[in-house]
């Protein structure tokens, strides 16, 4: 073992002067722990200099138009197994806050990332995962196995796929997903129930108010109010001016207010109005009408009431558990269940 020291400045410089034309396997220092065995390392580097910016081991790409493949740090694996990655970083002390690897960039240009990921094959296994975080603690709730931040007006966290689910979450005992704000949906929604859930009116401190979601096998809008008919008994109720514009097929219902009587639809919705007809003068009614949709994101994307299972998903459930199967009969998610959107949505 040869040790080399320094009080300052570079203890060893080795520089690779090979023009080479970019010749693969052309290194400055080339470096193998050949023990079988044990810890072994082909490159070891550290620093006990507590400056900025120190590093035990620094590596830079000194190329503004580098070829594919290049890097100032470049690690490669041949395991056959879970362990063994190319690159690894670990964090040792059981305080602080300083991660195990780092990614950072200062380009401004379109698409830069501070951190990549690939899976660079055309069949990927399921499971894979271009970039995957993992917290293995199971004794506190906190903690994110992938955390993503915008300090500006960007996203925090983006997905996509071309053909299967963007984002996915999933969780065996809690909230597959939680958010905290609004959330804006551009696309249809598809769930098995829906409800909002609050801080009960009469007992906020000791209980939550729930209520469902009213459903409809029609995209159906409702509208109600009260109108009060003149001294022959008639009311006109204007609409808004885009009512027709966004609904067909008009409902209608009526009650009194003003006690026992008959009260009637006079004239039907025409001009994003009706009237009501009632049997007592100045009398109070109580109406509702629904509608249903007919713009044009509502034609493209009806919703179908009943729909055949594709193949893949036949003889399967969504909640298999309900109808005393097992867990094994429930259905691939990422099997075609739902209607394509009319145009691709999304970036």
């Amino acid at each position: 073992m040869t040790t080399l020291t320094s009080s300052a400045g570079t203890t060893l410089d080795i520089e690779n002067e090979s023009s080479g034309a970019g010749l693969p396997g052309a290194f400055a220092i080339y470096a193998v722990a050949s023990a079988a065995g044990g810890l072994s390392t082909g490159v070891y580097g550290k620093t006990n200099s507590s400056g900025p910016g120190s590093s035990g081991v620094n590596g830079v790409l000194n190329q503004g138009r580098p070829g594919r493949g290049s890097a100032g740090v470049y690690g490669t694996s041949t395991s056959t197994t879970a362990d063994g990655p190319g690159v690894y970083g670990l964090h040792s002390s059981i305080i602080g806050t300083a991660p195990a690897v780092v990614g950072e960039t200062f380009s401004t240009s379109k698409d830069a990332v501070g951190v990549k990921g690939i899976v660079n094959t055309t069949s990927p296994a399921s499971g894979s995962a271009a970039l995957r975080g993992a917290i293995t603690g199971t004794q506190d709730i906190y903690g994110t196995g992938i955390w993503g931040s915008h300090s500006g007006g960007g996203w925090g966290v983006y997905g996509q796929s071309d053909h299967g689910s963007g984002v996915v979450g999933a969780s065996l005992y809690h909230w597959a997903g939680l958010f905290y704000g609004n959330v804006l949906v551009n696309g249809t929604v598809y769930k098995s129930a829906g409800g909002f859930k609050i801080d009960h009116p009469l007992d906020p401190a000791q209980k939550f108010l729930n209520h469902s979601f009213v459903e409809s096998p029609d995209m159906k809008d409702v509208y109600d109010g009260i109108a009060t008919t003149n001294a022959k008994g008639f009311a006109v109720v204007k609409l808004p001016n885009w009512f027709e514009a966004l609904n067909r097929t008009f409902r209608y219902q009526l009650t009194s207010l003003s006690g026992l009587q008959n009260v009637a639809v006079a004239k039907e919705i025409t001009h994003n109005r009706f009237t009501i007809q009632s049997q007592k003068p100045h009398s109070r009614v109580s109406w509702q009408v629904t509608g249903i949709r007919h713009d044009a994101y509502a034609d493209a994307n009806r919703i179908p009431v009943v729909q055949e299972k594709p193949q893949a998903a036949q003889g399967r459930y969504l909640h298999p558990e309900l109808f005393g199967k097992p867990m094994s009969k429930a259905v691939d998610q990422q099997a075609n269940l739902y209607p394509r959107p009319a145009a691709p949505l999304g970036k």
